[in-house]
Parts: structure tokens; C-alpha cells; sequence
């Protein structure tokens, strides 16, 4: 009787340790695959980025990505849980390539492949890119394949850039603000690319850059500047600039020891009502207002009626 207790100690001892180290079966299911797969082929590379549902990843130990064309399937690298991105720098234009992603759990197990396919192309550049200055900033105009459309990139140096604009037209208005206008850079760049977009992938030219110079913004001084006065005041008048994209023009009156802004006009002509003025002599400075940037001011000296 002893014996047969011993025994059966023995066993659920044995059967409780065996229930901890059984591992649950859902643990060697495959995982949850990716669910989606983007390729994009920007110059020299073929960047393959996916997207995985964020209630999954902690069962996730892994990415595996990689490539198959003709009869040969390569491996691009094993991926940790919190990456979704990568890039393929060995490939052939007009070779037709097949990448496929699966996702790994802690066990080891995959999932089933993700797949997307691309056959890499060198688009054309664009080329004759020019520009005009507008009251609001600039217009980039260009030639070029339109393949799919363009994208718009501004240069913070060689290597930043940032996307501001997509378009199927062969030209683009681009709006600026004083903050665009950093006195170290000296110039404003921008890039222009011609991209093919399918369902599967995404390929983009190399960009073809134009550097405007700040002065390009800088509009012309007023010119031939008449005056007037009388007991109410002084007229002002000035030929107009040539630069169609002006918004207007400043006026600034030297009061003291320094010069004051008095008013704005659309039109070569101001009023400057003066009241109880002491003085017989009046300096007053015009500058033509650009879309940020200002023109350097014409001085006027102007004699007003004694009294």
C-alpha cells in the first residue's frame, strides 16, 4: 500500500511540472502576417517598408524579408519587432523582382509571406526647370515624362528635404514666408521629381535642383518720385516698378532722429496728411514691398509751407 502512494505521488508530482513546461499550442501557430508591403525606388535604392498591427507585436520576435527574381531567392536580413523599414541597393533596372516579408513569433514560427513585386526603372529626369516670382512666393515651371506626376521637395541643405507639394501639372506655385528668408543660407533650393505609382510599388527620378537667390525676391526701388504740399498735407507720387508680383509700396516719415512707417499703398501715390507740423522740412523714405522682402528706400526731401 505504501508503495502504491509513493507512486502515485510520484506521478502527479511529475504531471504537475509536465503542465508548466508545456508550452500552449497557440505559441507554435504561425503569427498573424503583415499587412501591408510598399516599394519604393528612389534613385539608386528600392526602400521595402510594411506595417503591422500594433495588438500583435508583442508576440512578435522578428521580421524576415526577402527577394526573389528569376530562378535565385535572397535573403535581405532578419528585423527586430520595432522595425518596418528597409533598403535594397543590389538590384538590375528592368529585372522584375518579387520581396516577401513574414513575421516571426517568440517560438520561432512564420507567418505566411507578405508580398509585393516591382521591376525597377530609371524615370526621366526633369529637365528646363525655371521660375517666376509671384506675390505670394514663387512658381517652379518645368518640362518632363509625366509618368504617374511630380513631387516638390524644398532643400534645407544637399541631404534634408522636405515634400510640399504633388501635382500632375507641369508647374507649381509655391507660397513663402519670412522664415523661408535665413540670412546663412543666401538662397532658397528646390528639387523637382517625376514619379510612376502603381498598386504594388512607387518609383521616383533623381531630382533636378534650382537655387534662387534671395535677391530674385528683392523688387526695384521706386524712381522719379515727385511731391507736392499745401496747407493739408504733402502728396507723394513715384513711377511704378516693372515687377508685375509687387504687393505694394511703404512710406516712412523722419520723425526726430529716425524714420517711421506711416502707411501702405497698392498705387505710385500717398497723401500724408500733416497736422501742426513746426517744421518747413519733411524726410521721407519709399520702398517697394515684395512677396517677403523689402527693396531699399528712396529718400525724398520734401519743403512744406511755412505755417
Amino acid at each position: 500500500m505504501i508503495k502504491i502512494l509513493t507512486f502515485l505521488s510520484i506521478f502527479f508530482v511529475f504531471l504537475g511540472c509536465a503542465r508548466k513546461l508545456d508550452p500552449s499550442v497557440e505559441d507554435y501557430l504561425p503569427p498573424k502576417a503583415v499587412e501591408r508591403l510598399s516599394l519604393i525606388q528612389q534613385e539608386e535604392k528600392i526602400v521595402i517598408s510594411w506595417s503591422y498591427p500594433e495588438r500583435e507585436k508583442s508576440n512578435i520576435k522578428s521580421f524576415f524579408v526577402e527577394k526573389a527574381y528569376k530562378d535565385k531567392t535572397e535573403a535581405i536580413g532578419y528585423f527586430d519587432s520595432l522595425t518596418n523599414i528597409c533598403e535594397d541597393k543590389d538590384f538590375l533596372y528592368g529585372e522584375r523582382y518579387l520581396y516577401r516579408v513574414y513575421a516571426i513569433n517568440k517560438k520561432g514560427v512564420y507567418s505566411a509571406p507578405k508580398e509585393a513585386h516591382i521591376m525597377p526603372q530609371k524615370l526621366q529626369e526633369i529637365k528646363d526647370i525655371s521660375y517666376e516670382i509671384t506675390s505670394d512666393g514663387v512658381k517652379l515651371i518645368w518640362s518632363g515624362e509625366n509618368y504617374s506626376g511630380f513631387n516638390i521637395y524644398k532643400f534645407d541643405d544637399k541631404i534634408r528635404k522636405n515634400k510640399i507639394a504633388t501635382t500632375t501639372q507641369q508647374e507649381v506655385t509655391i507660397l513663402l514666408n519670412q522664415s523661408d528668408f535665413r540670412e546663412e543660407k543666401g538662397c532658397l533650393v528646390f528639387g523637382v521629381t517625376a514619379f510612376l505609382e502603381k498598386d504594388s510599388f512607387y518609383i521616383e527620378s533623381k531630382a533636378k535642383l534650382i537655387s534662387i537667390p534671395f535677391e530674385a525676391f528683392i523688387p526695384s526701388s521706386p524712381e522719379k518720385v515727385h511731391y507736392g504740399s499745401n496747407e493739408e498735407g504733402v502728396f507723394l507720387s513715384w513711377q511704378e516698378v516693372t515687377e508685375r508680383w509687387i504687393k505694394g509700396y511703404k512710406i516712412y516719415r523722419k520723425t526726430s532722429s529716425y524714420y517711421e512707417f506711416i502707411g501702405y499703398t497698392n498705387i505710385p501715390l500717398f497723401f500724408d496728411k500733416i497736422i501742426n507740423t513746426k517744421s518747413t522740412v519733411i524726410y521721407y523714405k519709399i520702398s517697394t514691398l515684395g512677396p517677403i522682402l523689402e527693396s531699399e528706400a528712396v529718400e525724398v526731401k520734401v519743403e512744406v509751407p511755412d505755417g
